[in-house]
This record gives C-alpha cells, structure tokens and sequence, in this order.
C-alpha cells in the first residue's frame, strides 16, 4: 500500500464493506484489515436475538491466494464458493461492485490466471504439485527449534501425553488442511476443514485476522489444549487437559511454521 493512501477516504479500498459500521470511519480495516460481509443463514439455522434474520453480518479477513485456488477443492472460509468462478464472482458483486456481471471468458481468465502464476504458489514444490507432480513432504528443519518443531507436525497416531503429531490431528496431508485418521477417536468429526497454505507468509491469520503474528496463532492453541473439558468456558476442546502446551513448544512451533 502506498503511504498516502490510508489517509485518503475516498479510495476504492475503502468504500462499501471496507468501511467501519458507522459507515463513515475506516479504523477496523485499518487495524485488523477485516471486511464486513453478509452470510446467509443456512436452513435451520436461527440468531436468538432476531429470530426472523435470514443473514448475519461479520467482519471477516480475506482468504489467501497462495497455493489455495489450484490445490484447495474448498473456497473461503466457510466453503461456500464451490469453484474459484463462484468465489471471483461473488467477490466482483460484493465488494468490487461491478455495474456488469463478467463475461463467462472472463471469469475463465481470472481462474487460469490464480492457478498458473509463479506469484500464487509458497514453493515450487507446491507449483509442482498442482500440475500433477509428487506431493510435498514436511522439511526436516535445519535448527534444533525447527526440528523440535516438526514432531508436532508428523502425521503420526497421537498419543499424549507424548505431543508427535498433535498439530497434524487437524493439519495433515500435502496441504497441511486435512484432518488424519486419529481425529475421530478423539471425539471430533473428520468432516471438520482447516486452512493452512503457505502459512508463513501470509499473516494475520484466523478467520477475523485476530492473530497478528504466526507466534500469536500457534499460542491460542496453549488455551486450546490446556483447558480441561469440563472447565473449558468456551466448550472449544475434546483434546482439552490431554497435553500441555509450553511456551517452549509454542517457540518450536513457530520456528517450524516459517518453513513451510
């Protein structure tokens, strides 16, 4: 972004869902680069403070585009774009506001064009992969951080209070954004879906940008997994009370993380 630019009101960045809910000042995406969006309620689904809504509004970060539009079946983070066509539309409409709808060449262009450039993949291990080549394996790491680091990531049965393959649980695969086969036995569903695409490089992380930092996300998972279930004031953790995560581990984590 160039530096005169956040003191300038009328940017496109700023007008529409970039603005704060007073629909004047520009404080929240400046802070936390969040934008507000409106999701429709799934059927079934209620708001017990208004009943009668059909949609909620949310102020949500924007999903990479590394790695995720050539190697990711699933867009954004609720998985409501079935295609990258779908997700590109959607966002024209939304927040580009487009005053026509693009052509079907064009969507077709905007696809080709996220799934083929350098720019979009972390490695070209990955860049490899997308086009039919071997699935990248985790780095072995180089310091003994990173080394430490990568237990937590091997898709190993997990088996506390030993901590190898704790993190892979719910970051396995070549993408890093699959559940493995433990995850079941510890009471949580496999259909469940996270995202981690060249997660190094593409900070704030969480779905509302509420980590700042790589170490800051990988240390929300010290209240994850240390809060026994029947005291956990948020019910977040079938794991909760079967590991402790130290501050040790967390530095190991991350120092691990900005490999990939």
């Amino acid at each position: 972004m160039e530096p005169d630019r956040p003191n300038d009101p009328t940017d496109p960045l700023f007008i529409h869902d970039g603005l704060d809910e007073d629909g004047i000042g520009t404080t929240r995406i400046r802070a936390h680069a969040t934008i507000r969006m409106t999701i429709p309620l799934p059927p079934g689904i209620t708001l017990a403070d208004d009943p009668g809504a059909t949609s909620v509004q949310v102020n949500r970060g924007i999903p990479t585009t590394r790695n995720t539009p050539a190697l990711d079946p699933v867009l954004l983070a609720d998985g409501r774009a079935p295609t990258i066509q779908d997700q590109a539309l959607t966002a024209i409409h939304d927040h580009f506001q487009s005053a026509r709808t693009p052509t079907a060449a064009e969507l077709a262009s905007i696809v080709e064009f996220e799934q083929t450039r350098p720019s979009f993949f972390s490695s070209y291990a990955l860049r490899r992969f997308a086009t039919g080549g071997p699935p990248p394996q985790l780095p072995q790491g180089h310091t003994p951080a990173e080394k430490r680091g990568r237990r937590f990531l091997v898709d190993v049965p997990f088996n506390p209070p030993a901590k190898d393959g704790a993190c892979a649980l719910c970051h396995s695969g070549p993408m890093l954004n699959e559940t493995n086969v433990s995850h079941e036995a510890f009471g949580i569903p496999q259909a469940f879906r996270f995202i981690d695409s060249g997660i190094g490089q593409t900070a704030p992380y969480f779905h509302d940008n509420g980590a700042k930092t790589l170490r800051d996300a990988v240390h929300h998972y010290v209240r994850f997994f240390n809060f026994p279930s029947d005291v956990d004031p948020v019910g977040s953790c079938t794991l909760g009370g079967l590991i402790h995560l130290t501050e040790h581990d967390v530095d190991d984590i991350t120092a691990y993380l900005k490999l990939l």
